[in-house]
This record gives C-alpha cells, sequence and structure tokens, in this order.
C-alpha cells in the first residue's frame, strides 16, 4: 500500500470513528415524537452522529440502528435504547436489545433481532459447560438453579441481571415485576423494596427516601434476585 492509500485510509478511518464516537457520554437515545435524541448528562439534545454503544449497537440519527450483524431495525416513538443496551418502551417494559434468553411462565424463549420471542423445546449448551433446560432449570458444576420468571440470559450463557420499571402514563402507574406488565390498583411492594403508590408516588424501602413520579417517566429498579 502505498503512502498516499496509507494517509487516505487513515483518514477514512478516523472521519469514521469521529462520526461514529464523535458524541461522546450518551447516557441513551431515544424518539420523541417522531425525533431522535440522545441523552447527555440528564439532558436531551439533537443527534450529531451516529452513537456506538457496548455489545456491537449503533444507533443513526435517523433512528435505525443495528445489533452486531443482525439486520437494521427501527427506533419506534416513544422507545429509547440506553447504554447498557437495553430497550425501554412506552408500556414501561424494559428488555435487552441484544438477542437473549428470557423465563416466562417456567418456560424458556429466545428473543433474536428483536423479533416474537420463540419457544425453546431443547436443552440449550453454553461454552463454559453450563446448559439451560426448556422448563427453565439452569445447570452448572453439577448445580441445578431454577432461574426465576422474568430473568434472562446472553446467548453466551451470562445472567442478566433482572431489571423492574415503573412508569406513570396518562395518570395511571404500570409496573414491569418479574418480566410482567402489572397496573397499579392501590399499591404494590417491588423486589428492592421500593413501595409504589397508585398515584405515582415512590417510597424507599427504609421510608427515608419520597419521590414523586413525572407524567410520562419511567424510573428502573433492580430486579429480583437470582435464587442460588
Amino acid at each position: 500500500m502505498s503512502a498516499i492509500h496509507k494517509f487516505a485510509f487513515s483518514w477514512l478511518f478516523l472521519a469514521f470513528a469521529v462520526s461514529v464516537f464523535g458524541q461522546g457520554g450518551v447516557e441513551s437515545v431515544l424518539n420523541k415524537d417522531g425525533k431522535v435524541l440522545a441523552q447527555v448528562s440528564g439532558n436531551l439534545v439533537p443527534m450529531k452522529a451516529a452513537v456506538a454503544f457496548p455489545a456491537g449497537i449503533v444507533v443513526n440519527t435517523n433512528g435505525l440502528f443495528k445489533v452486531g450483524q443482525g439486520p437494521e431495525r427501527k427506533l419506534e416513538n416513544g422507545q429509547a435504547i440506553t447504554a447498557d443496551g437495553m430497550l425501554h418502551k412506552p408500556d414501561g417494559s424494559v428488555g435487552p436489545v441484544f438477542d437473549h434468553y428470557v423465563i416466562r411462565g417456567n418456560r424458556v424463549y429466545i428473543v433474536k433481532d428483536g423479533a416474537a420471542p420463540a419457544l425453546v423445546t431443547q436443552q440449550v449448551a453454553f461454552p463454559d459447560g453450563s446448559s439451560l433446560l426448556p422448563d427453565g432449570s439452569y445447570r452448572s458444576g453439577g448445580r441445578v438453579t431454577r432461574l426465576i420468571d422474568g430473568q434472562t440470559l446472553a446467548i453466551g450463557g451470562n445472567v442478566i441481571p433482572s431489571v423492574d420499571s415503573v412508569s406513570l402514563r396518562s395518570g395511571k402507574v404500570v409496573v414491569q415485576k418479574d418480566g410482567a406488565l402489572i397496573p397499579v390498583a392501590s399499591s404494590i411492594t417491588m423486589n428492592d423494596g421500593t413501595k409504589v403508590m397508585a398515584n405515582g408516588t415512590m417510597i424507599s424501602f427504609d421510608g427515608r427516601t419520597t419521590r414523586q413520579l413525572k407524567e410520562g417517566e419511567t424510573v428502573t429498579l433492580p430486579g429480583a434476585v437470582l435464587k442460588r
């Protein structure tokens, strides 16, 4: 390769890197009323360049995104992708944007390329020697653990921390707990001990902190801990 070609290649690579990584410190990318915005230090700003998150996630300024070599997908209105690779939907549900297994009703499903969950009917063997059975049992090192409802695993077998959420939409509070969306009629206690009231008030486990949800806001909380 000639010096000129090397220089041209280096310049193109640098331009691409600046384009993809130029908008640093992005916490999430969301589609708000058709406008694709980046959240930086808690503030929403226009997308200036494509944003790259871990797990091979790249979100473009037009709202189209890809995960690794997977097909291009569209960030729909009201949806947001956070830097940890989680997709937040307007109904308050939160889940990985990357391929994963999920437990629902003691059954295992696989979600690939954002498609609808498909039932897993055979044992899945992971590179580290562990395995996942169709009934939600997880075998590792001779031990068998029953995965909790709503628990997710990466395709490689790594357990993804469970996430709960609390949302206020049109004056109504909906929580995601153990993978299920539940309307709050009076009050409900989340897995981390937070008490959520039907009026959008959140009270910490020790009662020292109270927070009032704002209309359209979604707050994520730690989900149930995997029982071992």
